[in-house]
Parts: structure tokens; C-alpha cells; sequence
């Protein structure tokens, strides 16, 4: 007995079989036809604008999925907005500059050897022409890419960063930034690639591990109270030496002046200046004690000479800098605003002449 045809089940046209590879195409080209996202945008123009600020995919290559992810997750949030009564409005774009490019572009050349020098391998004209090249045919493959994957946008009129008009906004923008004084000329480290010669993102960086010895160092001072004084530093990133250009004190702790007495780590007559709170740790790791005194490093002992409890003192102070051999000349500054970094001071160098220099007077610390 046929039982299919006892059972009381509902018509509808609606197949069993899903067949989405035949399907979803059909259905992209249906939301084409009609201008979906357009007519999305119309129909919610009378709504509260919501606009994603999106970060764009480099235009290096087809879509994998790190990208897709990323694009079908910012996908979910703007529908959601549309229908939770806000004009969603979503204008995808493309950053067309950067390493990336240029390395897709020299691996296509076949430039990417360890023997070629990539910037002095073409003209750098040619080389440019042929990145924005690049970079246009991947905007158009990732465009169907990610509409492949049914994401709206706006799709026809997308930002390129290699847009004259984009860049236009860029100086514009800029030019703003300026006439309001928010723009300064400053120090900031850069990660640099020896081997492309160039600079590098954060994000391109990848870190190796590795066992690094932490180092103590003493910036001789020059002048002062003690003619042989230094101030202490401990460092875990003993190659950032070559470019040291600060102490930092803290104004509400106090230093201590040790003397050392020809121990192992210190010469005799020279005078170490460190935290109090860092003192008994730096006696035992420079051996600051006198063999016929049971107290050691301590405050009773002739070895402990107390400081200025402020920092105020410290600044204008001319240091020695162990690499390369010179002297800085510092000035007290105000830096950081998290919890651990409140209150510090970054003692900065001054660019004044020798003769110009502040000195430091600690015959007049208390």
C-alpha cells in the first residue's frame, strides 16, 4: 500500500533538493536585476543613517578564508541594522598600496630572489604603473568574488585609495589637520625591511622567539656631587641601546647614591644611583658590600648616601650614553596616561649647543 498518498502534507513548488550550485547564481542574478541594495537604500532613506566603517582587503590576490570570513561577518551586521530600521549603508573598498601588491607584482616579474635588488630592478615609474595595474584587475575578481558570497553593497561606486579623487580627500583632509594645529613634526619607530627596503606595517611583522640576556647599564654623569656617579638602568632589549635617548625617574620615589669600594661589577670611587626600593637587589647583583662590615649594604653603612626624594632634580642632568660615545643633555616631560605609566617622566634630550646645556647641581640634593 502507497501510504504517501494517505498522508494529509501541504503542495508547494518548493524543491526537495537544495541544488545550490545552480540556484545561488540564479538567485545573485535575480537581486541584481532588480538593484537590490539600491532599492534597499531607497526604501530606508527617511531612516536613521548607520554606516560601516569598513577596513579594506588589499587588492593582492583572490579572496581565502580570512577575507570571506571577514566580509560575510560585516555582511550579517549590516542586514541586521537594515532590519532592526536604520539606512544601513555599506560602500566597499580597496586599499591599493603597500607591500603586498608589490610583492605579488615582483613575484609575477620574477623579481622575489634573495639576489635581485628589487628597488633598483626596474624604474620605479614602470614598477608603480605595473602595481596599479595589479591592483586593478584583483579589485574587479574580489568585486565577484564578494558578491559570489551575497554580500551587499555598493558595489558599482567602491573607494580605491589609487583614486586621484580618494587622494584628494587625503590632502584635503590633511590640510585641515594642519590649519588646526593637530599636526607635529616627531620621533617614531619604524619597522624596516632590509631586504625590500622599505618600511613595514605592524601587521607584517612576525616575531621569531627567542632568549635575549637582560643587561644593567651606567650613563655616567657628567658633573655633580660625585665625580664618578652614574645612573642605573636595566634593560631586557639591550639592542635598543645604539638608539637610547632617555632616563626615566619617577617624582615620587626616592634614590639612593651607592658607593662602591672596588667590588667585582663597580670600580672603587665610583657612586651608583638607583630607586631605593631596587637597592638591596642592586647591591647583591654588583656585590656592593665591605668584607669587614656585618651590615653590608645597608643604611647605616658608609656605602648608603640618601638622594632627593623628587625627580625635579634629575632634569637638565648631562649623561654619557655607553653606544655611541656622547652626552644628551635631558629635561623632564610628562608622559602616558594608563595607570602603570602615571606619573613617570621620559627625561628627553635637548638639541641645545654644549655651552647651552642645563647642568645638574646635586650638591644641592637634601
Amino acid at each position: 500500500m502507497d501510504y504517501k498518498t494517505t498522508l494529509n502534507l501541504p503542495k508547494t513548488s518548493f524543491p526537495m533538493k537544495a541544488n545550490l550550485p545552480v540556484r545561488e547564481p540564479e538567485m545573485l542574478a535575480r537581486w541584481e536585476a532588480m538593484d537590490i541594495y539600491g532599492t534597499l537604500r531607497a526604501a530606508a532613506a527617511d531612516r536613521p543613517l548607520w554606516i560601516l566603517h569598513d577596513g579594506p582587503p588589499y587588492a593582492n590576490g583572490h579572496i581565502h578564508m580570512g577575507t570571506a570570513l571577514n566580509k560575510i561577518l560585516k555582511d550579517v551586521v549590516v542586514k541586521s541594522r537594515g532590519m532592526l530600521g536604520s539606512n544601513a549603508v555599506y560602500v566597499p573598498g580597496w586599499d591599493c598600496h603597500g607591500l603586498p601588491i608589490e610583492h605579488q607584482v615582483d613575484k609575477e616579474l620574477g623579481l622575489d630572489t634573495a639576489s635581485v635588488d628589487v628597488r633598483k630592478a626596474m624604474d620605479p615609474v614602470v614598477k608603480r604603473q605595473k602595481c596599479r595595474e595589479y591592483a586593478a584587475r584583483f579589485i574587479d575578481v574580489q568585486r565577484e568574488e564578494f558578491r559570489r558570497l551575497g554580500v551587499f553593497g555598493d558595489w558599482r561606486n567602491p573607494y580605491v585609495t589609487m583614486a586621484p579623487a580618494y587622494q584628494a580627500i587625503i590632502a584635503r583632509e590633511l590640510g585641515r589637520f594642519v590649519g588646526r594645529g593637530l599636526v607635529y613634526k616627531g620621533l617614531k619607530p619604524v619597522h624596516w625591511c632590509m631586504h625590500c627596503k622599505t618600511a613595514l606595517a605592524q601587521a607584517e611583522v612576525e616575531y621569531e622567539e627567542q632568549r635575549t640576556p637582560s643587561v644593567y647599564v651606567k650613563l655616567p654623569l657628567i658633573g655633580g656631587r660625585w665625580p664618578r656617579a652614574s645612573l642605573v638602568i636595566w634593560t631586557t632589549t639591550p639592542w635598543t641601546l645604539p638608539a637610547n635617548l632617555a632616563v626615566a625617574v619617577h617624582p615620587d620615589e626616592e634614590y639612593v647614591a651607592l658607593a662602591a669600594g672596588g667590588e667585582t661589577l663597580a670600580a672603587d670611587g665610583e657612586v651608583l644611583i638607583v630607586a631605593r626600593t631596587l637597592r638591596p637587589a642592586t647591591c647583591g647583583t654588583f656585590g656592593l658590600k665591605r668584607p669587614w662590615s656585618s651590615t653590608g649594604c645597608s643604611s647605616d653603612s658608609p656605602y648608603f648616601v640618601p638622594t632627593s626624594k623628587s625627580s625635579t632634580p634629575w632634569a637638565g642632568a648631562v649623561c654619557t650614553r655607553p653606544v655611541p660615545d656622547s652626552t644628551v643633555t635631558c629635561s623632564a616631560r610628562t608622559i602616558g596616561t594608563s595607570r602603570a605609566m602615571k606619573g613617570w617622566r621620559n627625561i628627553r634630550p635637548s638639541r641645545a649647543a654644549p655651552e647651552a646645556r642645563p647642568r645638574i647641581d646635586l650638591a644641592s640634593s637634601p
